[in-house]
């Protein structure tokens, strides 16, 4: 069996239209572990080549960049709940549109795109919002309802 980087290997598209690459075997350029039949990027600038993480590291460069996508997001609208004041854990912060009229996309939606590439358009959805903890969010939603 061969040890390729897995940057420059791209799949094969036979007559069938079926993806075949074989038994490879890739070392990951992050943890150095060795995968069998690695995954293959679907879409993007890479798309069709096999992807040069592991997995495992894969996985954890997306809660990774999800996570600061995150951390931007509420730094902008000041860091804590506008209602309460809570900011110790960034999982349990919101954004709630005030008007839901207005909303032309959830924010959270876009934690899988590039900070930079659509920043200006982020922004000024995050204008549209406020940033609650998820206690004050429960009950701005329980009080619209009654």
């Amino acid at each position: 069996m061969q040890i390729l980087p897995g940057v420059f290997l791209v799949y094969i598209w036979i007559e069938t239209n079926v993806l075949s690459i074989g038994d490879i075997k890739v070392k990951c350029v992050k943890c150095g572990e060795e995968e069998i039949n690695p995954y293959i990027v679907k879409s993007g600038k890479r798309k069709g080549k096999i992807q040069s993480y592991c997995r495992k590291c894969n996985g954890k460069n997306v809660v990774e960049r999800q996570r600061e996508f995150k951390r931007k997001c509420i730094e902008y609208k000041g860091g804590k709940c506008s209602i309460c004041g809570y900011h110790k854990c960034q999982a349990a912060l919101d954004f709630h549109h005030l008007d839901p009229l207005e909303k032309d996309f959830n924010v959270s939606k876009y934690r899988q795109t590039s900070w930079n590439k659509r920043k200006d358009s982020i922004l000024s959805e995050l204008d549209k919002c406020i940033l609650v903890c998820k206690n004050c969010h429960s009950e701005i939603h329980f009080n619209v309802e009654e």
